[in-house]
């Protein structure tokens, strides 16, 4: 009986052994009749597709992340930058102490390499720029020499840095023109007083023909009128108006020589009406016609100090008879006021040799007295642009 026991474990376990492999090929061998079955075969395809997709979603995370990555290592190599100026690793010549012998021989090779980058590529273009700024060329070599970027990629990354902080002022509007002609906005640049100051540069080329480049030297509107209008000048809802009753001129100047700024064009807006009866160029009461008297019914815009003005453009206020000659030294740079009841905007650009460098002025004059049944000029905003 035991024998017999025996004997059937034996056969059931060389049975099993037998059947082992071809039981695994029996499962490969359906699988692949499973994948070759019509019916099964769109599972199949679901399946491969899931796996594509997987794939790609790996790749794109991976194009994410080293996206982020890259972002990261600019923002802290622009931080790296601004700490390096306000620890002055970045100024010229011998007062640089921080800077030792071997960073000194990097920064050599590092302006010979740019060097011939500028004078071979489209780069070139700025090579003025660049060299008319040492602390410009000393951050793009710091970039440079870190290894983290590409020339271009520094020189693109120090270009963006340009102007827009106080640690890195940009000479004037008309250099930034050549870097950024198609970005209009504030920007830092020296002053005549060696303090970094922040201007708007119009890039667009709107004022007048100059392409771009220009400083806004002058803005009034709403939020600047009790800056500029004091004194003999008052305002109201409606603008800026001399105070009755004070007949003549009287105004205020903006100084370029605030900024350190030299220039041969003048151009900007003036916006402005006036009520009653104003005279233009004529008035019987108008005693002089000379550019320092109140030689017009309007608004007078002159450079030069008081003593020695000359004439840039006039707007001119007309509600009644205004047939007298205009001023020789007025010619053909005058615009004519709108009535109060109207709204336009006045351009006027200038250009003048040689360069110049002096303040301009504005003026409210009159005739008569300011008073509810005469007449009254009044200013309502204004820009002036130089270049």
């Amino acid at each position: 009986m035991t024998d017999d026991r025996e004997k059937t474990h034996q056969s059931h376990d060389s049975n099993q052994e037998k059947s082992g492999p071809e039981s695994e090929s029996n499962v490969r061998t359906t699988s692949v009749e499973k994948c070759s079955n019509k019916n099964v075969l769109p599972h199949c395809i679901h399946l491969g597709w899931l796996i594509l997709v997987g794939i790609l979603l790996i790749i794109v995370v991976g194009l994410i992340i080293s996206t982020v990555t890259c972002f990261a290592r600019v923002n802290s190599l622009q931080s790296e930058l601004k700490l390096a100026q306000s620890k002055n690793y970045c100024q010229n010549g011998s007062n640089n102490e921080s800077v030792d012998q071997s960073n000194t021989t990097e920064r050599l090779n590092f302006s010979q390499i740019v060097h011939s980058v500028f004078t071979s590529s489209n780069y070139s273009y700025l090579m003025d720029v660049f060299y008319s700024n040492q602390k410009l060329l000393d951050l793009t070599g710091d970039c440079f020499i870190r290894g983290d970027f590409s020339l271009s990629q520094c020189i693109n990354i120090t270009l963006n840095l340009y102007g827009k902080h106080n640690y890195l002022p940009a000479q004037s509007c008309r250099e930034l023109f050549k870097v950024m002609p198609n970005n209009s906005g504030y920007y830092w640049v020296p002053a005549f007083d060696g303090s970094i100051v922040q201007v708007y540069c119009d890039m667009t080329g709107t004022c007048g023909n100059v392409t771009g480049g220009l400083t806004r030297i002058a803005t009034l509107n709403r939020n600047t009128r009790s800056q500029y209008c004091t004194g003999d000048i008052s305002f109201n809802e409606e603008g800026c108006f001399k105070k009755w009753p004070m007949p003549g001129c009287s105004g205020f100047t903006f100084s370029p020589l605030n900024l350190n700024l030299s220039y041969s064009h003048i151009c900007g807006t003036v916006e402005g009406n006036y009520f009653g009866y104003p005279d233009g160029f004529a008035g019987s009461e108008r005693s002089s016609t000379t550019i320092d008297d109140n030689y017009v019914d309007g608004i007078s815009l002159t450079y030069g100090n008081t003593s020695q003005r000359t004439h840039i453009w006039t707007f001119s206020a007309c509600g009644g008879d205004c047939t007298a000659r205009v001023p020789e030294f007025v010619g053909n740079h005058y615009s004519t006021l709108p009535n109060i009841n109207s709204r336009s905007v006045l351009m006027f650009q200038r250009n003048f040799l040689p360069i110049l460098n002096e303040d301009i002025e504005i003026r409210l004059c009159q005739d008569e007295n300011r008073d509810a049944s005469n007449e009254g000029i009044y200013l309502t905003s204004m820009n002036i642009y130089v270049n």
